[in-house]
């Protein structure tokens, strides 16, 4: 099943075969689920690829920096909250429209961004960078939980207005549809517009930096304009996410759009389907949001289910699963070695 699937992937003709039925499964999606459902039932599997779609759009805006760029930022979650918590703010204090605030969060999330890269992406380690990005996440978490007058503090924003009626289309009701397709539109804006930076002068600049910084320099890619450029492109996509977020769940708090917690599913999501690739995050959004739906009876146990999912695809698939054929083997050969060692001396010591 994996190898079909890989070989899929494998041609060009076949991703672009692949991907446009992909997307046409999608737009006539609703039409299938009203076929099949009843109507207590369509809202809840709409609601289900409204989750896959954001995820989705979100974990690709992340692979661009972490997967393309190669620089593992932990503070991602910062720019989907800023965007939310933007859009809001500025339709409660302001009276924007709230089409005006996918602009509005998309903006203020890459001013924010080049605040939190111009000192982060100085640092050349890994482990120094993920060290600062989480820092500057939970002082952004500290602020809006303390700035009560205007975030209004732990208890955050609720009952959010929804987007206005536009050509005769209703996002007041009950009906998820308008909410499907314009996620959908969403989604499919911040896919193609990764695949075409990564196509673009731009990607080969990011892939240069991710292999060898100092090769990458000796060429003469400008390290720090491509890093801040993408850091803030990446960002700006999170923040029309978040936006989108905002007025669709209605309900904002500093825990949930700028903990850790959110971010620790940005990975899983990103890590399984395979970073480095267009439609690892996308697979791995789908797969690990139809998952947790399946398995919500276990929501208390969810970062414990997250934890186990990182540690399998580490072990057997450390590309992730659309990344590589030949990794589960290896990783499979490298855990039996383990243990033969261990057996081996487990036995030497009787």
């Amino acid at each position: 099943m994996r190898e079909t699937i890989m070989k899929l992937f494998d041609h060009k003709k076949s991703k672009r075969n692949v991907s446009v039925a992909f997307f046409l499964v999608l737009l006539i999606l609703p039409v299938l689920i009203r076929l099949v459902c009843d109507n207590s039932q369509q809202n809840y599997f709409l609601n289900i690829f409204i989750m896959c779609f954001y995820w989705a759009a979100l974990t690709s805006s992340w692979n661009l920096v972490a997967g393309y760029l190669g620089i593992f930022s932990m503070a991602h979650q910062v720019f989907f909250g800023i965007g939310a918590y933007a859009t809001a703010m500025f339709g409660l204090y302001a009276g924007t429209s709230p089409w005006l605030g996918f602009l509005i969060g998309g903006v203020c999330a890459a001013l924010v961004s080049v605040v939190i890269a111009v000192p982060c992406l100085r640092l050349k380690k890994a482990p120094y960078i993920i060290i600062a990005t989480m820092v500057l996440a939970e002082i952004v978490r500290l602020v809006f939980t303390n700035l009560k007058t205007w975030t209004r503090g732990s208890s955050g924003f609720w009952q959010i207005r929804s987007y206005e009626n536009i050509s005769g289309i209703d996002f007041s009701g009950m009906d998820k549809i308008p909410y499907y397709y314009l996620i959908l539109l969403i989604f499919a804006v911040i896919v193609g517009a990764c695949a075409y930076i990564v196509k673009s002068p731009t990607g080969l600049a990011m892939e240069a930096i991710r292999e060898s910084q100092e090769a990458a320099e000796a060429i003469g890619v400008n390290i720090a304009r491509t890093k801040i450029k993408v850091f803030v492109v990446s960002a700006f996509m999170a923040g029309v996410v978040g936006a989108f977020y905002s007025h669709y769940m209605k309900i904002l708090t500093p825990d949930a759009m700028f903990g850790q917690n959110l971010m620790t599913e940005f990975i899983a999501m990103s890590l399984f389907g395979g970073t480095g690739i267009i439609s690892g995050p996308i697979f791995g959004a789908f797969f690990i949001t139809i998952l947790m739906e399946s398995l919500k009876s276990l929501a208390n146990f969810k970062l414990f289910i997250y934890a186990g999912i990182l540690i399998l695809v580490m072990i057997f698939l450390p590309g992730g699963v659309l990344n590589s054929k030949s990794e589960f083997t290896s990783g499979t050969n490298k855990l039996k070695k383990r243990f033969s060692k261990k057996s081996g001396k487990a036995v030497g010591t009787k």
